[in-house]
């Protein structure tokens, strides 16, 4: 008899499968049951170890699941704190500092004592710094300046407060070149003096060294700047404090070194420039004062240029026919002169001031042509050289007449008189006759004299005072007495007792062509 179909078999699987379909549900109860409980446990243990991002991904799971009313009231709050934390983060990563300070410092003011309390106050220093930095890369360098200000009051003691004195160094010294960079020199000059203020109340030495050397390096720009304005008074001033205020004074490349240096450079043209003005007192003092500043090697050169000052005077008053304080002026350039390079400037300055007085018919020219004239006379040799340069015309004076001397013969100026003629005039008497004279209270001896003008004359060398040759000249007969009458008498008593009568003066053209004949 064949065997009936498994029936049987189809209903254990059926029954199997309600049994499995039951224990999956009761599963799934007890699991979501369970995941209560256990979501919760796992999120505060994430909340603890400070993972906010798992806690933020489990708690999107743990709401999602579960109604409102079976989630663990102290979740929402940790939740809240993390989501906090993590913006204010996220903000920080993308350089948002208002933002990212903002949320940390909420997070401070809701969570003073938060899981993240310490980790926010580090990252909002961090943030200050940060900011600090974005700042001064914008050139905004007083809002950097306030945030790290404020990062040292509000957070010291974190990581980024360690950065603090080398950022403000640095956010200080591109705020002070900027401002000399552009020729504001007060703002600069004001700017450094904040940096020295802040980093002295912070006894902080190398900082103090930084702002001290920028200060210096403001003030010799400053000096450079009115230099080249010719605004000299206040550059000196300038560059004396830049000298003052370098750290580092004896430094060969610092602010103080380069300030001296400019100060030769500030003097020489501050000499220029009243040079210029023909001022030269003023020049020269100023050039001397270049002379000690200038190094070994190169104060020759600044010698020099004082001398040079004193040529300039000499030209200026050589220009005037001033010729006596010309050569005055060329004695100083040579005892100021520094090379041998100055000392012929000085010769060929005294020569040309000698060949220009000895052409001159000036004043001085004149002067000194009637002293060479006396010295001559008297056997001395002048003291100026400025006599018979001019060897195209040889001509002379004339010394104990009145007479002039003709055109063709006298020297008019110092270069032309090579000769002098010294003439002693003498009266030689030809006649003489007493005449007794009533003088009202008895009788007194009148004279009548006859006299002949001579002229003993010595033709004397001018350049040393040598004679050349001798000679006299007599001038024309006296007139004959006149008869005595009653005027003759009335002459005489009048006359003091004396009556001369004189003959004409010996020619001076005669003088003239004998001079001629022997001048060469």
């Amino acid at each position: 008899m064949a065997e009936t179909p498994a029936a049987p078999k189809r209903y254990i699987t059926l029954l199997t499968l309600i049994v499995l379909v039951v224990g999956v549900v009761v599963l799934a109860v007890l699991l979501y049951i369970g995941g209560n409980f256990a979501l919760p446990a796992i999120i505060k243990t994430n909340y603890q170890s400070k993972n906010c991002e798992l806690v933020l991904s489990l708690n999107n799971t743990y709401t999602s699941i579960y109604p409102a009313v079976m989630v663990d009231q102290s979740i929402p709050a940790q939740v809240k704190e993390c989501a906090l934390y993590l913006v204010a983060g996220d903000d920080e990563k993308q350089q948002s500092w208002q933002d990212a300070y903002n949320a940390y410092k909420s997070y401070a003011d809701l969570y003073p004592a938060g899981l993240f309390s310490v980790e926010a106050r580090n990252h909002s220093a961090a943030v200050l710094l940060g900011w600090s930095k974005a700042l001064l890369a914008q050139k905004k360098y007083q809002e950097a300046v306030g945030k790290l200000e404020q990062l040292s009051k509000d957070y010291a003691n974190t990581p980024a407060d360690a950065e603090t004195a080398a950022q403000m160094t640095q956010t200080y010294i591109a705020w002070a070149v900027g401002l000399r960079d552009s020729s504001d020199f007060a703002g600069a000059e004001a700017t450094i003096k904040a940096f020295e203020g802040w980093a002295q109340n912070a006894k902080l030495g190398e900082a103090t060294k930084s702002a001290q050397h920028e200060l210096a390096q403001t003030y010799l720009s400053w000096g450079l700047a009115l230099q080249a304005q010719k605004q000299f008074d206040d550059a000196k001033a300038k560059l004396d404090l830049a000298i003052s205020a370098d750290p580092q004074p004896l430094a060969t490349d610092g602010p103080a070194a380069q300030a001296k240096a400019a100060q030769v450079k500030l003097y020489t043209e501050w000499g220029d420039d009243f040079l210029g003005k023909k001022d030269f007192t003023n020049a020269i003092n100023r050039y001397q004062a270049a002379i000690p500043l200038a190094l070994p090697q190169d104060q020759p050169a600044a010698k020099d240029v004082v001398a040079n000052a004193y040529l300039a005077w000499a030209a200026s008053l050589r220009g005037s026919e001033d010729f006596l304080g010309a050569l005055q002026q060329i004695e100083a350039a040579r005892k100021n002169t520094g090379s041998a390079a100055g000392t012929k400037s000085v010769d060929t300055a005294n020569s040309d001031t000698y060949l220009a007085f000895s052409k001159s018919s000036g004043t001085q020219a004149v002067k000194a042509m009637k002293d060479a004239i006396k010295a001559v006379c008297a056997g001395t040799k002048p003291d100026l050289p400025i006599f018979g340069l001019d060897q195209h015309n040889i001509l002379a004076a004339a010394s104990g007449i009145d007479h002039p001397l003709p055109d063709n013969v006298l020297a008019k100026t110092p270069g032309t008189l090579h000769y002098v003629a010294c003439i002693d005039p003498e009266a030689v008497q030809v006649e003489k006759k007493d005449i007794p004279v009533w003088t009202g209270s008895g009788f007194a001896t009148g004279k009548m004299v006859r006299e002949k003008e001579v002229w003993h004359v010595s033709l004397v060398r001018v350049s040393d005072a040598t004679l050349v040759q001798k000679a006299d000249f007599e001038g024309g007969p006296p007139p004959a007495m006149p008869s005595l009458v009653r005027s003759n008498f009335i002459s005489i008593v009048t006359g003091g007792m004396y009556q001369r009568y004189k003959g004409t003066d010996p020619d001076a053209v005669q003088l003239a062509n004998w001079m001629l004949g022997i001048m060469r």
